[in-house]
Parts: structure tokens; sequence; C-alpha cells
């Protein structure tokens, strides 16, 4: 564990005595993070999807990682009640994540596979008939079984009680999530994206705008857990960004190249004239020459924080410097179309250091589309 300053906005500290315990919800991005998770603590350390296994009388404790589909009261149970401290979950729009799970089970043989094989014709009859895709999330997070039928106001408030003290992300806002993950776990990570997707061919009953209204109204618990949590992620965030500007530090020189809608970002960027631009944005930041451990970016008054320490082999090459095939940074940004600028601030606490860079914006009114198809083309056949 490291023993440099940290801005981490969760209470307690992990207990480097006990493992990381990820209750992972189904479908809320967590595979890839536990995944992340994996190749950054090792194989042999990390206990998998630990569902699946009869652990009674066995010493998690000899793990780094214990991961699975496992509720609050399992990690109670097996590791006491101070185990928040080192215990992380993610949610997601409950909607999206009901879809995404009820899909997922008509493509794969499990025991609730026959409910999907045929087409959905009465959605709230499939909710009755299935009360495991309503209200999972608070049922995780409360200790529930996860066919409970009701989930009330109990629930809901130690369901809340419970992401107090829990280090989280949600999936919407999956790179600023990781981002404070990695400040709290205080390491760095390899490259990631996102994995588990799923992609059945004859789900459009469950695409449908029925369906969707039916998980809406079967999760209006977890619909208000979740407004819960996306309100504390945004606090975490900003406390997150408050602890590191007013670290006291030193300016220097500060080095970097990123991508972002297919554009190098130096000094400026082109973004069109309407509408919002969001995408992800890629790179590496060097801060007097060795990788930032925290770098933000300002949008007026929205801070996104990127995940650093990433690896970045190509910063490592030009530079030909071997500290520096960590100095990756990742994250997803989002430009409203009255911004007129970005503000990139990076910090290195080990040495005391701090700088800033301000990317200029440059709107302009995009080609017609017809244009855009023909220079498109014109670059694949290298006219």
């Amino acid at each position: 564990m490291s023993t440099l300053s940290t801005a981490d906005p969760v209470p307690g500290a992990p207990d480097p005595n006990r493992p990381l315990l990820f209750a992972h919800i189904p479908r809320t991005a967590g595979s890839t993070l536990k995944y992340v998770l994996r190749a950054t603590l090792g194989h042999a350390r990390s206990l998998l999807d630990a569902h699946f296994y009869d652990t009674t009388g066995e010493d998690l404790c000899a793990f780094g990682l214990v991961e699975g589909h496992l509720g609050v009261d399992f990690f109670a149970e097996r590791f006491g009640p101070e185990w928040h401290g080192n215990g992380l979950t993610m949610l997601r729009d409950p909607t999206a994540r009901t879809v995404s799970q009820a899909r997922h089970i008509r493509a794969r043989p499990g025991p609730f596979q026959d409910e999907l094989r045929e087409r959905v014709a009465d959605p709230d009859a499939l909710f009755e008939r299935m009360p495991r895709l309503a209200n999972l999330q608070t049922k995780y997070l409360a200790g529930l079984h996860l066919d409970e039928p009701d989930v009330g106001e109990a629930a809901l408030a130690a369901a809340r009680a419970n992401l107090d003290r829990l280090a989280f992300g949600v999936a919407e806002s999956f790179d600023s999530s990781v981002a404070l993950l990695m400040e709290r776990l205080r390491f760095g990570i390899p490259k990631f994206d996102v994995v588990n997707v799923s992609r059945g061919r004859e789900d459009d009953d469950l695409l449908s705008d029925d369906f969707r209204a039916a998980a809406t109204r079967h999760n209006d618990v977890d619909r208000r857990l979740y407004e819960y949590a996306t309100g504390l992620l945004r606090e975490r965030i900003d406390d997150f960004a408050r602890a590191l500007l007013y670290t006291p530090a030193e300016q220097a020189p500060l080095r970097c190249r990123l991508r972002f809608r297919r554009q190098v970002v130096e000094h400026r960027i082109t973004l069109p004239a309407d509408g919002v631009a969001a995408a992800r944005i890629s790179g590496w930041v060097l801060l007097d020459g060795r990788p930032a451990d925290a770098v933000l970016l300002f949008v007026g008054n929205k801070v996104t924080p990127l995940v650093p320490r990433v690896e970045r082999s190509d910063a490592a090459r030009g530079t030909h410097d071997l500290h520096n095939r960590t100095a990756g940074v990742l994250g997803t940004l989002r430009v409203p179309p009255d911004a007129t600028s970005i503000e990139l601030i990076a910090v290195d606490r080990s040495r005391g250091l701090r700088s800033r860079r301000t990317f200029e914006i440059v709107r302009v009114d995009p080609d017609p589309l017809p244009e855009r198809v023909k220079n498109r083309v014109g670059k694949i056949l290298g006219r």
C-alpha cells in the first residue's frame, strides 16, 4: 500500500490483511472490472466467480481478490462487519441492466432459460413469474434473497447505507468510476475495454418499448437506488478533484499526447458547432518527464477524472524511458456545445508536482453527409 497522500473520497481504507471483495451484480460492467483486477493482481491471487464454489471452511484471506455474484450478507458473514473497507461494487441504469440480464439468460443455458425461450408476449406476467428480474441491485446490496418478491423502504435504506461505505462505480460513468477505484487501490492497470456484452439475434421482444416500460415499472426501488448512487458518485468525483487541487505542489513542465474523436490533441481540438461531443479520450501524460499519478479534465465546472498509470508502450518508445511504460491515461469526455476550452490538470504527488494545460476548442460546421462519405472513401482508398 502506497504511503502517498490520497484523494480517495470513500470512508475508511482497505485492510491489507483482507482481499478486495467485489460484490458483482450481474450485467453492470462488472466483468470488465474483474478482469482488470485479475490482470493486475495475477491469476493465482484472484478468486473469480466465487459463487460457483463451496467455500465453506476455505481460507479466502489467502487471495488478493474475491469476486462473485454474491450479496453483502456473504461478505459480512465471511469477513466480518468491517468488510466494507475492502468492498467494491458496480451499478447500472435499472432498465438497461434488466434488459441485458433477460437477454443474457435467454442466450445461455441455466435454470431460468426456459422462461425466456419463447417470445415474451406479456412482459408484466414474466416479471411476476421471475422476481429475480425485479430490483436485483437493491437485493444484492440489502442482503435479500434474489427471488424475494417484495422489496420495500427498509431494503432501500439498507442498500443505501451499504453503498455509503463501499467503493463503487456506475456503468454509465465507467471510466470515471475506474479512476476513483484506482485511487483507492493505488495501483496502475493494463489497457481495458468492455467485455461480456449480450448480443442475442432474436431479442427484438426484449428490446421493445413494451418490455422496457415493464422493466422500469418493476424496478422502481432500483431506480431510486441508482439515482442515489449517481448523485453520490458525482459528489465523490468533486471531492476527489478538490483534494488534488488543494494538495501543495510545485509547477512542472508537462508533455502529453492525447486522442479524441480521431484527432491528436496537443494544443487545440476541432469539434462540430452543434451538439454534444462525447467519446473516449486516451493517450499519455508526462509531468517533468515521468507519468502523472492523477489527471483531471475540466469542461466548464464539470470535472472528468482520467484513469492514470495505464500501460502505454508508445510513451516509452517515444521517450526511450522504461519508467514511462505506464504513462497512459484513459477516460470518456463529454463536451457540451457551449464549451470553448478544455483544461487538463496533472499531478505527481510522489514528487510534489502539478501542471496544467488549456486546449482551445475550435468550432466548425460539419460537411454535408455526401461530402463526408466521399472524403472517408477517399481516405480508405488512399486518394
